[in-house]
């Protein structure tokens, strides 16, 4: 299954304990999710657009929760949707960063 981010706008400025954001998740090419953290140390909250099919979203759902779990300082992290949506953004960030690094 494949899950990808578009139209991400992020908000550095703020961003406090998690990244602020808002973006269209995708699942198989077809736009399912909206999805969105204030960036307050809070949840990524995430809800179907109009008219998309809710049965593709609890297959992934289903899928990540079956994604072997995330190493960390903490200990295992079990995945989930949330999860997942997040660590997509922690990627669209770093790659930002590492373009705008190669400029110089």
């Amino acid at each position: 299954m494949k899950i990808e981010l578009k139209n991400i706008k992020y908000a550095e400025y703020l961003s406090e304990e998690t990244n602020a954001f808002t973006a269209d998740v995708y699942v198989n090419g077809k736009r399912l999710l909206y999805a969105k953290n204030d960036g307050r140390g809070g949840s990524t909250f995430y809800h179907l657009h109009s008219g998309a099919d809710a049965i593709l979203l609890e297959e992934a759902e289903a899928y990540c929760k079956a994604l072997p779990s995330e190493k960390s300082e903490f200990g295992d992290l079990k995945m989930d949707l949330e999860f997942k949506i997040d660590l997509l953004v922690d990627e669209w960030i770093k790659a930002k960063a590492d373009a705008k690094n190669a400029k110089k």
